[in-house]
């Protein structure tokens, strides 16, 4: 069943670089696993809406 995960969190990265290897990695496993999103950045605080199978986004 296709299910909706929104979390948010905080977290300080010291780099640019770090976010868009953060991202990179995200891409990757979440295409693999048939999952597909949205990632906001705003102050240090992300929140990232998620959608894909039940089982796999639990």
């Amino acid at each position: 069943m296709l299910t909706t995960l929104i979390y948010r969190s905080q977290m300080h990265l010291t780099q640019e670089t770090d976010l868009i290897l953060l991202v990179e990695k995200a891409n990757a496993e979440n295409a693999a696993r048939g999952i597909t999103g949205i990632l906001l950045l705003k102050d240090n605080v992300y929140l990232q809406i998620l959608e894909g199978d039940e089982c796999v986004l639990e």
